[in-house]
């Protein structure tokens, strides 16, 4: 029964759990995009112990590039395994800056495959940031279908986020499931600091969900679970550094993983929030 439970969901659980799950570019609004022309490069790896279980890791990466008249573009490729689990996916998307409105969409695309089984790896997601007060508050509305191995379903998050100053920006959201067995109602908070060259981050995920979504297959009742992260970044010129720790609790089961994200970006651009844990599953988007 061990390799069926830490199975079929192990890629679940990548996909689900908002603090993997994150769009970057969506919590990015109140960062000045970089000049038309201009290319950003990012390059993720890490590693992940699951206990009961066994290791695993992945690695990642995304090239984007800002055209004119506000529109962006994105594409990239990962591999993760874990516990006998492999998968891989393609990830292509766009987004068109307004003065105050964001806009985003994405399709990650691939397989996997399990003891004996293939898998499919369908992600879609689409979102909106909007300017409540220019550079100070945000709201985000984004919906993100799944359909991964056995579980499929829309997770939608609606959030806030506030810089009361330039150098720290804070988070609340709420993230839930609607259609599919998915089954997710979470909460999530993030604190992001950036001064200078040198920055950190930390953030929180409680909430509860089918065993299904946290990287457990044996069917049953609704179980809780926590996640807690933090990380610290630098840069030197156009390059940035960030790493991340994160662990999660749920049900008699622990994870705890490393993420190193190395982004190449113009010179003399301000920085965006780091990328979420689990990058090196779901590199940065």
């Amino acid at each position: 029964m061990r390799g069926r439970t830490a199975g079929s969901c192990a890629a679940v659980v990548l996909a689900a759990l908002p603090a993997v799950a994150e769009v970057k570019g969506l919590s990015a609004s109140n960062v000045p995009p970089p000049p038309a022309g201009v290319d950003v490069f990012n390059l993720t790896a890490g590693a992940e112990d699951l206990s009961p279980g066994g290791n695993g890791g992945g690695a990642g990466g995304l090239w984007a590039r800002t055209w004119r008249h506000g529109v962006s573009s994105e594409l990239g490729a990962s591999w993760a395994s874990l516990d006998g689990v492999r998968w891989h996916y393609g990830r292509i998307g766009a987004s068109l800056r307004r003065t105050r409105t964001l806009f985003q969409a994405a399709a990650e695309l691939g397989r996997g495959r399990r003891p004996g089984v293939e898998f499919p790896y369908r992600i879609y997601t689409a979102g909106v940031v909007a300017s409540i007060l220019p550079g100070r508050l945000f709201f985000e509305l984004s919906d993100r279908y799944l359909y991964v191995d056995e579980a499929r379903g829309h997770l939608v998050k609606v959030g806030l986020s506030a810089s009361p100053r330039a150098y720290i920006r804070a988070e609340l959201a709420s993230h839930f499931s609607v259609t599919g067995n998915l089954g997710a109602r979470y909460a999530s908070a993030r604190l992001d600091l950036l001064r200078g060259r040198a920055g950190g981050l930390a953030g929180l995920n409680v909430g509860r969900s089918r065993p299904e979504v946290l990287r457990r297959l044996v069917p049953g009742a609704v179980v809780s679970a926590t996640e807690l992260y933090a990380g610290i970044r630098g840069s030197a010129g156009p390059h940035e550094l960030t790493l991340i720790v994160d662990s999660l609790w749920t049900a008699g089961v622990r994870r705890h993983a490393f993420t190193a994200s190395w982004t190449v970006r113009p010179r003399g651009r301000a920085s965006s929030p780091a990328p979420p844990p689990g990058s090196a599953i779901q590199p940065v988007s």
